[in-house]
């Protein structure tokens, strides 16, 4: 595992241009942020072919190590703030373009005049608060993590370059929007969330590489000697990798004792997890789950526009409720989001859980999903507000 920390812990999503990638060398890194005097939009020419030369001097030092996956770094992460350089002048409208097709269609949504997208004002989001105007709100959210999801793809790209057949991705890290972040990647570790592991077994192919950290940490269950979250993991289907935390010697969370000896704890679940490593996880992980015809509704937009409107419950208060049923109950995770409206083809029952602000593509899906004799249940929040919510049918198109 190849950890190339395409971003330090700073939060933001112009970390393009990190420290270890330049193998820490600060002259040469400031060089290189001057070359694009400090702009490092991932959509910037200029920008890829920096990122371009840097991975190459990485891939090309490391490849006959053959590396199980290339690890774009340990909690990358990003600011919704993000997006407001130079740059982004011309880069935003783009945006806007490719989410609203054309600027009769922006105006129609929004009731304005605008003859070309780059007359509409990028702003900021607290602006957008206090003149709620929810549609710029989401317009920036969404770029942001546009732009989070091409640093990503940007990187793998370059490595893809020298290293075709190489595993690509990150691990303990922001989702964003999750399907735009994963989309092409072959490699994410997320921290444990029931919702995101299973949105993304849902989502990616069944090659691409899934682990959460596990390890001695110590305020953690495994040091009672019983590896229970690997069983839950290959029960579940969420994971199909084992990614141990750590073995530095001495380190009060390694797996390795001061004396080079493995750690109490470990000699005490290892016999446990045998079970799991001898063909038994390996063949779980390959057999697919029972196809049970019920489904729950991840919104992403839903998720985020309940940090702008009191009146929108976050889904992720009862989505975990419901996995849990279903975990408890033997019933297959089967999760259907907005870009994978098709998959609702068989089921016989639909969840939703304050989902309030669906689109209209998605609106047309359940109706047509309802007449065809699909049941849908939805949970009080969502339709007890004594108005729908200002976003139901206009924040999404």
């Amino acid at each position: 595992l190849l950890r190339m920390g395409a971003w330090d812990k700073t939060g933001a999503v112009r970390g393009t241009l990190s420290g270890s990638l330049f193998n820490w060398n600060g002259k040469r890194m400031g060089e290189a942020q001057k070359e694009v005097d400090y702009d490092e939009n991932p959509f910037r020419p200029e920008v890829r072919a920096i990122v371009e030369r840097e991975c190459k001097a990485w891939v090309e030092k490391s490849r006959a190590y053959a590396h199980l996956c290339y690890n774009l770094g340990d909690e990358c992460g990003f600011s919704v703030e993000a997006g407001y350089g130079k740059s982004d002048e011309k880069i935003f409208p783009q945006f806007l373009e490719r989410k609203y097709g054309t600027i009769a269609n922006y105006n129609a949504i929004r009731g304005t005049n605008y003859t070309s997208f780059a007359q509409v004002p990028h702003k900021k989001l607290k602006d957008a608060r206090e003149q709620d105007d929810t549609q710029s709100w989401f317009d920036q959210i969404q770029y942001a993590e546009r732009i989070y999801a091409e640093a990503m793809r940007m990187h793998r790209d370059s490595i893809l370059k020298i290293e075709p057949k190489a595993r690509v991705g990150a691990e303990g890290s922001s989702p964003g929007d999750l399907e735009e972040t994963v989309r092409g990647l072959k490699f994410w570790g997320p921290y444990k969330s029931k919702i995101q592991n299973e949105v993304l077994r849902e989502i990616v192919e069944p090659d691409v590489l899934r682990g959460i950290w596990w390890g001695g940490y110590v305020n953690g269950s495994l040091r009672d000697g019983y590896p229970v979250g690997q069983w839950e993991y290959v029960l579940t289907g969420t994971c199909n990798a084992d990614q141990w935390f750590t073995i530095a010697p001495g380190q009060a969370e390694s797996g390795i004792s001061g004396d080079l000896q493995l750690a109490p704890y470990v000699k005490l679940y290892l016999p446990h997890l045998k079970e799991l490593r001898r063909g038994l996880a390996q063949l779980m992980i390959h057999v697919p789950m029972r196809p049970d015809p019920i489904a729950l509704y991840y919104s992403h937009p839903s998720e985020r526009i309940a940090s702008q409107d009191d009146a929108c419950p976050p889904p992720s208060d009862a989505l975990a409720d419901l996995i849990r049923f279903c975990y408890l109950h033997g019933f297959d995770v089967k999760m259907v989001t907005p870009r994978t409206l098709a998959k609702l083809q068989g089921c016989k029952a639909l969840f939703l859980a304050s989902d309030t602000a669906l689109g209209d593509a998605e609106v047309a899906a359940l109706e047509k999903f309802a007449k065809g004799g699909g049941r849908i249940a939805s949970n009080v929040a969502n339709v007890g507000v004594s108005e729908p919510c200002p976003v139901f049918s206009t924040l999404i198109r």
